[in-house]
């Protein structure tokens, strides 16, 4: 279901398949993710504001030592969502890596925007949208929530397999999000990243979230 157009949140049942997440842990012990680094993605996923048991980066040169595709074929899963929105966005590796992320008892992630919340339009290379795909759902708590949505408090209890999409390639502020706590039980994530106009010229990690040439370096593809 469509909960809101401008600019969209929408809730993807069956988004994968229990296999497909097993998968994914299976996958990131065998040694086919690594931790992420506080410059990679810039705001999110750092920061004091984001507690959790568990981040993980399923970066592609590690996927291909590990002969995986899946995290690649959630990508493409990804920017099929995306486009349905009229977001023009190709699966690639030169997209974000796809991440792994683990939320026990209380851990929580304060409101915040996946990329700046003031900006206007991302520049060429910015991210545009998010996927956020539950893996596992906790028995009590752990909803993703919108809390200032065109004036609106939307929120979204997480099923295991389903996955929420929103964009905000206008109208960032928004895009408020925060993870609520979780009180009991375990949540998985995999949150996707989708950015316009990358390519072998211009990779995810020339610039930071809002598509402003980064000057944090380059970490590896």
């Amino acid at each position: 279901p469509v909960l809101a157009r401008e600019p969209v949140v929408a809730v993807i049942p069956n988004f994968a398949r229990p296999h497909e997440c097993d998968a994914m842990a299976s996958l990131a012990d065998r040694g086919g993710a690594r931790t992420r680094r506080a410059t990679e993605g810039e705001w999110s996923h750092a920061g004091e504001a984001f507690r959790r048991q568990k981040g993980l980066v399923f970066a592609w040169d590690l996927l291909t030592n590990a002969n995986a595709s899946l995290p690649l074929r959630l990508l493409e899963r990804a920017t099929k969502v995306a486009r349905a929105f009229e977001l023009d966005v190709e699966a690639s590796v030169f997209q974000e890596p796809v991440n792994l992320v683990e939320y026990g008892r209380y851990d929580a992630y304060e409101p915040h925007c996946d990329v700046s919340c003031t900006r206007d339009r991302p520049l060429r290379g910015g991210r545009v949208g998010t996927i956020l795909l539950y893996c596992s759902a906790p028995e009590l708590g752990g909803a993703t929530a919108f809390p200032a949505h065109g004036g609106e408090m939307l929120k979204v209890a997480p099923e295991a397999g389903s996955a929420v999409f929103f964009s905000y390639d206008r109208g960032a502020e928004d895009s408020l999000h925060a993870g609520c706590a979780v009180r009991a039980g375990t949540k998985r994530v995999v949150s996707i990243f989708l950015r316009d106009g990358v390519d072998a010229a211009l990779p995810w990690s020339a610039v930071d979230v809002d598509g402003v040439v980064a000057d944090f370096g380059v970490p590896d593809l």
